[in-house]
């Protein structure tokens, strides 16, 4: 894409569209932008191991639905 091409269809908007665009590319100079070439890392297996117990009678029927079993 041209810098020609962008500044056509740039210069036909209304002003208020303009002044979006402007914030927009302002947005995409920002450090706070995540670039593609920064990588999300992936956690390991095992990695929430300890952040969650489960009771042993986990499996047991509730006593609020006795009536229904």
């Amino acid at each position: 894409m041209s810098n020609e091409f962008i500044l056509k269809e740039l210069n036909v908007l209304p002003e208020h569209l303009k002044i979006q665009v402007f914030n927009y590319i302002r947005f995409l100079k920002s450090p706070f932008v995540v670039s593609a070439s920064q990588t999300v890392k992936k956690p390991k297996f095992g990695f929430g191991k300890y952040k969650v117990e489960i009771s042993e009678d986990f499996d047991a029927p509730l006593e609020d639905f006795k009536d229904y079993m």
